[in-house]
C-alpha cells in the first residue's frame, strides 16, 4: 500500500470519527485499513425507513488516484 493512501485513508477516518454523517456508520477492519464496512440506515419518509443496508468498500493500494470498489451485502429488493 502506498503511504498516500495510507495517509488519505486515515485522514478521512479521522474525519468521520470527528463529523459523522447522519444515517451512516463505517469502520475499517482492524488488520486492513484498504477495507471499511458500512451501515447505512434506510431514510425517513422512504419504503427504506427502517432497514439496515450493510456493504463494504474495498480500496486500491493506489487510493485516491483509483476509486474504491463498492459491494452491497443487504438485498434490496428490487
Amino acid at each position: 500500500m502506498s503511504q498516500t493512501a495510507l495517509k488519505r485513508l486515515r485522514k478521512d477516518l479521522r474525519d468521520l470519527e470527528k463529523s459523522p454523517p447522519l444515517g451512516i456508520r463505517t469502520r475499517p477492519l482492524e488488520d486492513n485499513i484498504l477495507v471499511w464496512h458500512y451501515v447505512i440506515e434506510g431514510a425517513k419518509g422512504t419504503d427504506y425507513e427502517g432497514g439496515y443496508y450493510h456493504g463494504t468498500l474495498t480500496f486500491p493500494p493506489e487510493f485516491p488516484m483509483k476509486p474504491p470498489s463498492i459491494q452491497m451485502w443487504t438485498p434490496n429488493g428490487r
